[in-house]
């Protein structure tokens, strides 16, 4: 055993696996994010990646085009679901992921300048994933898995409410509520979905 962890390999294999997981070719050409630099320093690594990941979805929902721009490819194994679920998939694990950094103060360079971009986005991606005349409006009914992902997006305003639940408008927080409410009609069974649950309910007693 060695005690020696190459955080690079592990982030390199973490990144290429979300994206093969999420299977978003349409994405792979966007252009919204620099290579990774190989001989970056650890912070300047890990940011590049974040970017990687985070703008092919943000700036796409923040302008109400992904579920346009974005064709999830599905399994021959696919279990039959509606495939609109990877898009609160997509939107609400990244955005729980990234919240707590999107929450820090603000700052000259270009950290601070990418943080204010997805932040920007972030908020934006939010009203169109509750306005039911957007075209990234979100799969909130018909069916089961809705609410495991609204978990992940209700857990990052709860993550940074200052940044993602403060700014937005009326009409938008009370959409959200309602949406989330309306979650309730799905019984968790008796496993790890009873937290997701929870998660919500946590949400809307803040």
């Amino acid at each position: 055993m060695t005690s020696h962890i190459d955080r690079r390999a592990i982030l390199t294999g973490m990144a290429t696996g979300t994206a093969a997981f999420a299977a978003m070719p349409s994405l792979s050409n966007a252009g919204e994010a620099a290579p990774v630099a190989a001989d970056a320093d650890d912070r300047s690594y890990a940011l590049a990646l974040l970017e990687r990941m985070a703008s092919p979805v943000l700036s796409r929902m923040a302008r109400g085009q992904l579920q346009a721009q974005w064709k999830p490819e599905l399994s021959p194994t696919w279990d039959g679901r509606n495939p609109k679920v990877a898009f609160l998939e997509a939107f609400g694990r990244l955005i729980d992921g990234i919240a707590p950094w999107l929450a820090l103060p603000d700052t000259d360079g270009a950290e601070g300048r990418l943080r204010a971009r997805l932040r920007d986005q972030a908020l934006a991606s939010y009203i169109h994933s509750v306005d039911p005349k957007s075209p990234d409006y979100l799969l909130w009914q018909a069916e089961g898995q809705p609410l495991v992902d609204s978990a992940y997006f209700t857990s990052a305003l709860l993550r940074a409410p200052q940044t993602l639940w403060e700014p937005l408008d009326r009409t938008t927080k009370d959409r959200i509520i309602k949406e989330i409410q309306g979650l309730r009609r799905v019984a968790p069974p008796y496993t790890n979905w009873l937290l997701f649950a929870a998660m919500n309910e946590v949400f809307l007693l803040s």
